[in-house]
């Protein structure tokens, strides 16, 4: 089994090598916020190896601005379907 990487840190390089490249590349314009935010232990950093059992892997919550959400949302929805694998550093969760 690889090493375990940390659900905040495994979440912030998903961010950072997939899905900002992603929506750079196909929507330049687009005003947007991306967090990982809700329940779990990664999102407060007490995971640990035994937490990738459980609703565990790399995600990520957009938020669109409201000028953009009804323009943009299916296209950036689309788009990201079409170009983000469902296998991250091993993991297999999006």
């Amino acid at each position: 089994m690889p090493n375990f990487i940390p659900g905040l840190e495994l979440n912030a390089r998903f961010y950072t090598e997939v899905i900002r490249p992603c929506i750079g590349q196909s929507f330049p314009d687009l005003r947007y916020s991306a967090a990982l935010i809700g329940e779990g232990s990664e999102v407060l950093g007490y995971d640990t190896e035994q937490s990738t059992d459980h609703c565990w892997g790399p995600r990520i919550m957009l938020f669109l601005s409201e000028a953009h959400y009804d323009s943009q949302k299916d296209n950036l929805l689309q788009k990201l379907h079409e170009n983000v694998s469902t296998v991250f550093r091993i993991c297999n969760k999006l």
